[in-house]
């Protein structure tokens, strides 16, 4: 953040307009003059306060204008604020700046040592911004391969993983992956109202539940639960609950 501001005696502004009788008259541009020239006076010096810092913009610009009195003494200020920051070029209105001064020197209109001049400028106004963009772009590129080989080294031990489950494990992993969006479906209470189909498919109770998820019958799985083991509605609830969503 940074502020400038300038001040002047509001008798000054009086002076402007004593002995006259109409101040919409030729005076009211005297006026707006020294108003502009306070204003400018507080913008440059916000701009080489900004300058200091080693910004080359300011944003959030904002100015104001106040009357200070006291012990019988008037004074008009001007105050300027901002936020100072640095704006990198971008690498082509670097590449495009060149160009031109190339063309600018094969026409004529600039002299070699005018031509090194500005060709010097440029390069030293855009080294830091060249250096901190190959430093980006290496950074970037570091954190792709990081990310893909905690990526591959993740997908390789979960291959081990499953090669290591039944094909019964696998099954149930695979159901209850591609059916959690549809939990929303269960609860306790259509679980006690639902019928079980004539025909389940399954060897074991698990086997059997995990069938009746695979076509969406998920109401119809904690009845199947509660008919093997004798539990209620609320504890087949929790059961295929948490086959979707395990407690930790």
């Amino acid at each position: 953040m940074v502020t400038a501001s300038q001040v002047i005696g509001a008798n000054m502004f009086a002076d402007f307009f004593a002995g006259l009788s109409d101040i919409f008259g030729g005076t009211s541009g005297a006026y707006r003059d020294r108003l502009e020239l306070l204003c400018e006076d507080a913008r440059n010096q916000l701009s080489q306060n900004a300058e200091d810092l080693g910004a080359n913009a300011i944003v959030g610009f904002r100015i104001d204008f106040d009357e200070i009195s006291g012990k019988g003494m008037s004074m008009f200020m001007v105050s300027c604020v901002g936020t100072a920051v640095v704006i990198e070029p971008d690498r082509y209105e670097i590449y495009e700046k060149l160009h031109n001064l190339n063309t600018y020197l094969k026409d004529g209109l600039l002299t070699q040592e005018q031509y090194d001049f500005e060709r010097k400028q440029i390069q030293e106004n855009s080294e830091n911004f060249l250096a901190n963009d190959v430093k980006r772009h290496a950074q970037k590129v570091e954190e792709e391969r990081i990310l893909k080989e905690k990526t591959e080294a993740s997908l390789d031990k979960e291959r081990k993983r499953r090669a290591q489950l039944s094909e019964e494990e696998l099954r149930k992993e695979d159901v209850i992956a591609a059916k959690s969006e549809n939990i929303w479906m269960l609860s306790a209470e259509e679980i006690q109202k639902a019928r079980l189909p004539y025909t389940l498919k399954g060897k074991t109770m698990d086997d059997v539940i995990i069938n009746l998820l695979a076509d969406d019958k998920f109401n119809e799985a904690g009845k199947y639960y509660m008919e093997q083991t004798g539990a209620d509605s609320e504890s087949a609830y929790e059961y295929i609950y948490n086959m979707f969503f395990p407690e930790n």
